[in-house]
């Protein structure tokens, strides 16, 4: 004890002390020091009077730490709402009142907190004086109402002056004690941008929708009107070839011969167009008949023999049975011859194509295997999209439309199959696509044509 004490204490006379604990959880949390003067004696009486004010003390701290405690969780609970960038708030569900709200939600709907408590919600987001009325007007909140589960739902809220907010609402339920809901908590997300950008967004598909069915109509018309002269042209240089207008010079062959070859050459670059136009406008029709799939392969083989003869090249197939099969048979010979000149024109002489069709359980495919230039990797996305051709010094030399594979996969999408390549620069390509057994139109299918 120091001095000062020492002193202190001396001026004390002499007495006696009451000391009660104040316990709580079982745990002394402070005492209660009573004097008493010197010679008075125990009192039991005094002491429970004691040991009951004690009592209340700890009662009235323990009161007093949970309502600090409390304070404390709710301002840290308000920071945590008002810090959401989502406005959020809580409805009792006995009359749609509102009984809790953040500073998003105000700043919403331009009220003050005092003015937005007690307020129903409708009258608050949708400026209405009822309620939802289901199904027209669908309300996660009543949906969590009455099904007690968590909703999500994209709705529509009204600010003061009118003006329209899209919003993204999830609700989920707040029960009591018996598991009765008594308040859904309502978090609303603006997203109204979001609906702008993809209004936006669906009207310019629909005036590109309407360009390209310009587009393919203006196709149509050009190339069938491009067509009409061509056949009588055709016509007309055959003749003259066979002698039938006189003989014809040796210089004046070589040059019709040309003339055919290119009239020939246009012929296809029109009929190709006329095929891409009628298969994204959906106006292309297929003659879907049960055929033999083996037949329509030997047969396009023996067609395209000559071709790779020409080349000096050498074309092979390689075959098994598969069950007959509902197809379109020019259409499905159509691809085949399409792959077939493919891989003559891209591999050099002396070369070899092999077709090779096989089957499984449920579906036929057909191979066409060169050992021609190949394709690089980021190059073979492009093979499929009307009017790509990959641009490279292999083959830039080459003729064509960028037509050919585009319509290709049309065709092979209309009957539920499918087409890839595999391939590899100066190592040759492998065109490969499939054909189910059991044919089902699907419009989905032709949907994705059209796309």
């Amino acid at each position: 004890m120091d001095e000062r004490h020492e002193n202190r204490y001396q001026e004390i006379f002499p007495h006696g002390h009451y000391c009660i604990p104040l316990k709580s959880a079982n745990r002394v949390i402070g005492i209660i020091n009573l004097f008493v003067k010197e010679g008075h004696s125990r009192n039991l009486r005094e002491e429970e009077f004691l040991r009951a004010i004690a009592d209340v003390i700890v009662g009235i701290i323990q009161r007093k730490l949970a309502e600090d405690a409390l304070k404390r969780s709710n301002e840290f609970s308000k920071t945590i709402i008002n810090s959401m960038n989502d406005a959020l708030s809580i409805v009792d569900v006995r009359d749609f009142k509102i009984v809790g709200v953040n500073s998003v939600l105000l700043r919403e709907v331009g009220m003050e907190e005092k003015d937005a408590i007690g307020k129903c919600c409708y009258e608050i987001t949708h400026q209405k004086h009822g309620p939802c009325q289901p199904p027209d007007d669908a309300c996660p909140l009543l949906e969590t109402m009455k099904t007690g589960m968590h909703s999500l739902a994209e709705h529509v809220h009204y600010k003061k002056d009118g003006s329209r907010v899209y919003v993204e609402v999830s609700t989920s339920p707040i029960l009591d004690e018996k598991g009765k809901i008594i308040q859904v908590i309502h978090v609303s997300r603006d997203i109204t941008e979001r609906k702008v950008a993809e209004e936006r967004l669906k009207q310019a598909n629909i005036e590109l929708k309407k360009a390209d069915e310009v587009k393919t109509q203006f196709l149509s018309v050009i190339s069938h009107e491009l067509r009409t002269p061509i056949t009588p042209m055709n016509a007309q240089l055959q003749m003259m070839l066979a002698g039938y207008f006189g003989d014809v010079a040796e210089k004046q062959r070589k040059s019709l011969e040309m003339i055919l070859r290119n009239t020939k050459r246009l012929d296809r670059l029109i009929g190709d167009v006329l095929d891409i136009s009628k298969l994204e406008s959906g106006v292309m029709k297929f003659n879907m008949v049960r055929a033999s799939l083996n037949e329509i392969v030997e047969n396009t083989v023996e067609t395209m023999k000559p071709q790779a003869q020409e080349k000096g090249m050498t074309l092979l197939l390689k075959e098994n049975d598969v069950p007959e099969i509902v197809i379109d048979k020019d259409r499905i010979t159509q691809v085949l011859i399409n792959l077939i000149s493919n891989a003559i024109k891209f591999t050099d002489a002396g070369g070899t194509v092999e077709v090779e069709l096989s089957g499984n359980t449920d579906h036929a495919t057909i191979k066409v295997r060169d050992n021609g230039i190949g394709i690089k990797k980021e190059d073979q996305a492009k093979l499929f999209i009307p009017f790509q051709q990959v641009d490279s010094s292999y083959t830039r030399k080459y003729e064509g439309s960028g037509l050919g594979l585009a319509i290709c996969k049309r065709i092979v999408t209309y009957h539920n199959g499918k087409i890839w390549i595999e391939s590899e620069p100066r190592k040759g390509s492998a065109f490969q696509f499939t054909i189910p057994y059991k044919y089902e139109h699907d419009e989905d299918i032709t949907s994705d044509i059209l796309k």
